[in-house]
């Protein structure tokens, strides 16, 4: 823009978008500048007049300002510059190809992208990340990358080493995980104290370590066997053995303490084929069937008895004897020598069965047919055989109380059949003889005097029987 000599806020007066603003006039007012800022805050330089000497930048001046020699074309409306003619020069006159021109003049990334045939999309960024922990599909990992991943990833991988000279006992050599060794020679690695090996096995390393003897480096190696029945023959001491002494020797056994030594009885009993026979010593090294005869069978593990009253060598009228208990049905184990039936009795519905026997003590519950009985005693006893049970109860009447008519008492098992009688005496006070009833269908039996009276009073002891069924 061109320098105006003269200051124009000299002016007396300045017209700017019909604000009249007068500068040179004192104490202009806060009102004036105000006016003043607003009215050029907005001002551009198409508000101004053009100097003479210092111009207006323009993209057109800028474009027509410039220009190109001959090894360079030059479009000073575009303001796109080519080097077709630099490339023929360094092709040596040659005219460039096409394809040459597209990427020397492409006017943009994009399209010099679209000329190479890589796609118009962005360039993709490298990743120097050796752990690829991004999993982007937008980076490239660098050859350093990459590299060192697959190297995290192959450690301890198995890698055959070589072979290994056991002869001599060597120690482990110095491995690396997944490192392993094929034995060329038997022997022991690991020293002198280390693990029997033969050819053909192979050492794999566990654990990085320095090498040494089984018990330093032992832990962190592994022999595979090839061949299992030499190594059970080693780990049970048997792979040296000349003789089955040596062997039994070794394996810590004894004939006659550990193992059966060879006897000729042994021999007949395994030459006997039979089934469901008893067999008998007979002689030295031999064994015979025995004979069962008409009314015993063995079968299963079992001997029986046929049905029937027998003949011929087996005389059932003799009377068995037997030295502990005879168990019947599910009957537990007793004591001391009898017949035992089960707690818990098991009905027969043949009358001519003995299905139940039981001997035991009850406490009976007393009252009085009229009238309570204030204080009194009670005991029990009974034996059931089948159906059939035998009872005795002894009452002693401490304070007979209102108690009066009869004397009455709780049975062990309740009557099923019909009416019973038995009998009893006062054996303290009076000594008379009582009368028991018990009723069909009842749990308990009542006592009265002979003449149906009350046969109690303060002091009296009732002992009474009863025998009934259920």
């Amino acid at each position: 823009m061109q320098q105006r000599q003269s200051n124009p806020l000299n002016r007396s007066r300045i017209p700017l978008r019909g604000v009249q603003v007068y500068p040179d006039r004192p104490r202009a007012s806060q009102t004036d500048f105000d006016a003043l800022a607003a009215a050029v805050s907005d001002l551009t330089t198409d508000d101004v007049a053009e100097g003479v000497t210092n111009l207006y930048f323009t993209q057109s001046r800028a474009r027509t300002s410039l220009s190109a020699d001959t090894t360079l074309s030059y479009d000073n409306v575009t303001g796109i510059i080519s080097a077709g003619a630099v490339l023929s020069a360094y092709a040596g006159g040659a005219t460039p190809s096409a394809f040459t021109l597209s990427i020397v003049n492409s006017a943009s990334g994009a399209t010099w992208r679209a000329a190479l045939g890589v796609g118009t999309g962005g360039t993709l960024d490298y990743d120097n990340d050796s752990t690829l922990a991004a999993n982007s599909s937008a980076l490239l990992p660098t050859q350093a990358a990459v590299k060192a991943y697959i190297d995290a990833k192959v450690v301890g991988l198995l890698e055959y080493i070589g072979g290994i000279d056991a002869s001599a006992d060597p120690d482990y050599p110095a491995g690396l995980k997944g490192d392993s060794y094929a034995i060329t020679a038997s022997g022991k690695i690991g020293g002198g104290s280390g693990k029997p090996v033969d050819v053909g096995d192979f050492l794999i390393c566990s654990a990085d370590n320095a090498g040494g003897t089984e018990a330093s480096v032992g832990a962190n190696w592994y022999v595979l066997e090839h061949n299992l029945q030499g190594a059970l023959l080693s780990a049970s001491n048997l792979s040296d053995v000349v003789d089955p002494a040596t062997a039994r020797s070794n394996l810590g056994l004894t004939i006659g303490t550990n193992v059966q030594a060879w006897d000729a009885d042994l021999d007949a009993l395994s030459a006997l084929s039979g089934t469901n026979t008893i067999y008998y010593r007979s002689g030295a090294g031999a064994w015979s069937a025995v004979s069962m005869g008409s009314d015993l069978s063995f079968s299963g593990g079992t001997l029986s008895l046929a049905a029937g009253t027998g003949s011929g060598s087996l005389a059932r009228a003799t009377r068995p004897q037997f030295t502990d208990t005879i168990g019947v049905g599910t009957a537990p184990s007793a004591s001391g020598s009898g017949v035992s039936f089960p707690a818990t009795q098991s009905p027969s519905t043949d009358p001519n069965t003995l299905d139940d026997y039981e001997e035991g003590t009850w406490t009976p519950t007393v009252t009085a047919g009229s009238g309570s009985i204030s204080s009194y005693s009670a005991t029990g006893t009974y034996t059931k055989i089948g159906r059939m049970v035998f009872c005795s109860v002894t009452i002693t009447i401490t304070a007979n109380g209102t108690g009066a008519v009869s004397v009455k008492f709780t049975l062990p098992f309740s009557i099923a059949g019909g009416d019973y009688v038995g009998h009893g005496r006062e054996n303290a006070i009076s000594g008379a003889g009582l009368q028991v009833l018990g009723p069909a269908g009842e749990s308990g039996a009542t006592v009265f005097t002979y003449a149906n009276g009350y046969p109690a009073t303060d002091g009296s002891v009732i002992i009474a029987s009863l025998a009934y069924s259920v």
